[in-house]
């Protein structure tokens, strides 16, 4: 795993099923969420490819105020 990228302040992982799972990553700003997109696009396409997975990657600009507690 490659150190937390800049602005990072909290990351949730989930699984859905026993072969599915989903992680959310919270930024600071849209600025570092740009920034660091791209490594962490490439990041899970290779952990994708090493277990002949799928994977996808989206962004998504949310509130606070309708997160589940304290990230």
């Amino acid at each position: 795993m490659p150190p937390p990228p800049k602005g990072l302040i909290a990351m949730r992982s989930f699984h859905i099923a026993p072969d599915r799972g989903m992680s959310l990553c919270y930024f600071d700003t849209n600025e570092n969420l740009n920034a660091a997109f791209p490594s962490m696009k490439e990041f899970q396409q290779n952990v994708a490819a090493k277990f002949e997975a799928k994977a996808d990657a989206q962004k998504a600009i949310t509130s606070s105020q309708s997160d589940f507690g304290d990230c």
